[in-house]
């Protein structure tokens, strides 16, 4: 009995806490992986990932402390203003604002990949046109409970990677070996992005110490619920950058879908159906996050917000913002290095 209830305990303080990172943690980032290791070369791509997931574990650890040290109900951007000043506060909605414009953009990118996997005949033009009209209309709609699906929809791809690992172990040896390393350079110093791009969570942590708060959990709970929280992702994309790198014969994608070969009908429309209803949540979670920035901080009335929400994605891609690769770099190397900076700096101030 005691063992039972020892165990029921540490899932609720700290399984479903960790849970709870892991799922919105693991997002579009994670597919550009297997084209980064295929041209960066095992070893470099090793080393950022072992790397940046210890760092990124470290600074989710300081913004939890962050927010545990400070009275009141604040956003990221509220916590610069707090201990780093107007330019701190000016420097964090730039990154902020930009970095969820630039996701948004990703994912639409991104979308077209899937779609095309359930309604092959459309072009890549049509299938992203499709994927902004649905992703748009919940932003207009406020749907403000979809976060509360990201879980399960969640599950279901790390359920998808696990297939696509049993496929891959399935089939004859005829993937794409990648270089123990590459001798250029700037794709040496690729993997840096887009690796941090996707082990980034820290717009989830302040849902980490809420929970902690109602649940009345210690602090040793909840930093055990991060760390294993912000392990896990990493894990799954070493898993699924070996499936895809073992799948994609022709050579790898930049979005790791359209390489895949060999795979059923059926389990690609699955593929698709999951991945398209992930990134339809993770959009419309995104734009209501933006919304709020442009709202609060930018004084922005909720139509003008919504209306300039709806089109910088189409706009930027419609610019030339249409490489999957690039803009993950983008976002992860710059805006993302820049949050992550300033959030070192508040807890040295805390």
């Amino acid at each position: 009995m005691a063992l039972s209830r020892g165990i029921a305990l540490w899932y609720r303080r700290v399984g479903i806490p960790a849970g709870l990172l892991s799922s919105l943690v693991i997002g579009a980032g994670f597919f550009s992986l297997p084209y980064i290791v295929s041209v960066s070369g095992i070893l470099p791509s090793l080393v950022y990932l072992v790397g940046l997931t210890y760092l990124v574990l470290r600074v989710h650890l300081m913004y939890a402390e962050v927010i545990r040290a400070t009275p009141g109900e604040h956003r990221f951007v509220g916590f610069a203003g707090i201990y780093l000043g107007r330019s701190g506060f000016a420097l964090a909605t730039l990154s902020a604002a930009a970095g969820l414009v630039l996701g948004l953009t990703i994912y639409l990118v991104l979308s077209a990949g899937f779609v095309r996997l359930i309604v092959p005949s459309w072009s890549s033009s049509e299938a992203l046109l499709f994927f902004w009209l649905v992703g748009t209309l919940p932003l207009f709609a406020s749907l403000r409970r979809l976060a509360t699906l990201e879980f399960l929809v969640t599950a279901g791809i790390v359920l998808i990677v696990a297939l696509l690992a049993a496929a891959r172990l399935l089939t004859p040896l005829s993937g794409v070996v990648p270089p123990l390393f590459s001798s250029d350079l700037a794709l040496l110093i690729l993997p840096f992005g887009p690796i941090l791009f996707s082990l980034s969570g820290r717009a989830a942590i302040s849902s980490l110490v809420a929970y902690e708060r109602r649940d009345r959990a210690d602090e040793r709970s909840i930093r055990s619920a991060i760390t294993f929280g912000s392990l896990v992702p990493a894990f799954v994309y070493a898993v699924f950058v070996f499936a895809v790198l073992g799948l994609s014969g022709g050579g790898v994608s930049k979005e790791a879908i359209s390489g895949l070969l060999g795979l059923s009908p059926a389990f690609s429309t699955l593929l698709g159906l999951l991945g398209l209803f992930s990134l339809w949540t993770s959009y419309a979670v995104l734009g209501l996050e933006l919304e709020s920035i442009l709202a609060l901080d930018f004084k922005l009335n909720r139509l003008a917000a919504t209306s300039l929400i709806a089109l910088a994605p189409l706009l930027l891609y419609a610019a030339g913002f249409s490489d999957f690769i690039l803009l993950v770099s983008l976002a992860g190397g710059i805006f993302l290095a820049l949050e992550n900076t300033l959030v070192v700096h508040m807890w040295e101030r805390v």
